[in-house]
């Protein structure tokens, strides 16, 4: 109720205006969609060329974007809807009818608003609902049917870059079945973000509880020179340990006594180890 006690909310009146502003709404909508599709299509026309692309896959590209681009071209639509709406009440004099009878600016206009909160929760829903699986299939139709592109939905274990403790890794290949890394490339940077060190080794190998390397090598960014090295450095995430079958009890005991010195985790000694060099990642 009004201060006047008058209704806010006329029915009639109310879906009156609703119902012109919501055919105005329509018809701007399908408007923009038809010019957003044509510029779309002339857009992407060297494309379809360029790929020789079905006209059904054309078409189904389309039909899929379209709820994204009623998303895109609601809010405009809205807006438009309204004034189009309100201005053929005013060219047909409703307004000054409407004024006439004692219906205030407030009770034309809430009907309108009513309906612009309707529209906006529709299109909430819409875009969290529709869009987002509409977007998947014509991404897909558009990379793999129209550009002929390879889909990688599984993980390919190649070209593999992650970002850890001890820097940036770069893996060529992983091996899941045999647990080892192949070509893998360690980045160590500064506080300053330039390069301190880079650590090579041509294969790394999970053993259960850490890693050991093989083929190994160490770049050093010291100085005005860079020089390579065998092995890795002392202060790096992968200490080196040399074994081989031919080294003596004696050796082994002192190699382990150091490396338990060392470090608080001690690493574990093999009963027969290959003959070859590697590293164990503590």
């Amino acid at each position: 109720m009004s201060s006047s006690g008058r209704r806010l909310l006329l029915p009639v009146i109310g879906r009156h205006v609703a119902v012109e502003f919501l055919r105005a709404f329509a018809l701007t909508v399908l408007a923009f969609l038809a010019i957003y599709v044509l510029a779309d299509f002339f857009d992407r026309f060297v494309n379809f060329l360029q790929h020789d692309a079905r006209a059904g896959a054309i078409i189904r590209l389309f039909l899929y974007r379209i709820p994204l681009i009623v998303t895109q071209v609601t809010p405009v639509a809205v807006l438009a809807g309204g004034l189009v709406g309100l201005g053929l009440l005013a060219r047909q004099n409703e307004f000054v009818a409407m004024r006439a009878c004692g219906v205030s600016i407030w009770q034309i206009l809430l009907p309108l608003s009513l309906v612009a909160v309707v529209l906006s929760i529709l299109i909430f829903a819409w875009n969290e609902t529709v869009v987002p699986a509409s977007a998947r299939r014509w991404h897909q139709i558009w990379n793999e049917e129209i550009k002929g592109k390879q889909a990688f939905t599984v993980f390919t274990g190649r070209e593999v870059w992650y970002h850890g403790g001890a820097g940036f890794y770069d893996v060529d290949r992983v091996a899941v079945r045999r647990a080892q890394l192949v070509g893998l490339t360690v980045y160590q940077l500064g506080a300053d973000f330039r390069p301190i060190r880079v650590i090579h080794a041509n294969t790394a190998t999970w053993n259960g509880s850490g890693w050991d390397f093989d083929g190994g090598r160490t770049l050093e960014f010291g100085g005005e020179q860079a020089r390579e090295v065998p092995g890795t450095p002392e202060d790096s995430p992968c200490r080196r340990r040399w074994t081989t079958s031919a080294s003596s009890p004696s050796s082994q005991r002192s190699s382990a006594t150091a490396c338990s010195a060392s470090r608080s985790r001690a690493c574990s000694r093999r009963g027969s180890m290959p003959r070859r060099a590697g590293w164990t990642c503590i």
